[in-house]
């Protein structure tokens, strides 16, 4: 789903997409270095399911081309950008 939409659904299920931060943490946890742009070696399949093959919406929205967000890549941990208007993969978080 676009960008829009994956904000929507998460609305509509009392949750949001995460920050750039929260991707970034979750990286890290998984084995990604602290500060560089290289994803984590292996990928855990028990800790977060289903990650493999897609990436993910985030909140984030680029300053410089709001046209674009900031994506994560489920498989090797990337974190990138892409159009809003594409269609990628969404994961929820409920803030407690």
């Amino acid at each position: 789903m676009n960008h829009n939409d994956a904000a929507n659904y998460c609305a509509s299920i009392d949750a949001r997409l995460p920050l750039k931060k929260e991707f970034t943490q979750f990286r890290e946890y998984m084995g990604a270095r602290p500060e560089t742009e290289k994803g984590y070696s292996h990928y855990y399949n028990k800790i977060l399911p289903n990650l493999r093959r897609h990436s993910f919406w985030s909140s984030s929205v680029l300053s410089y081309n709001l046209n674009y967000a900031i994506e994560f890549d489920g498989t090797e941990g990337h974190i990138g950008s892409g159009p809003r208007a594409a269609e990628e993969a969404v994961r929820c978080v409920v803030s407690r």
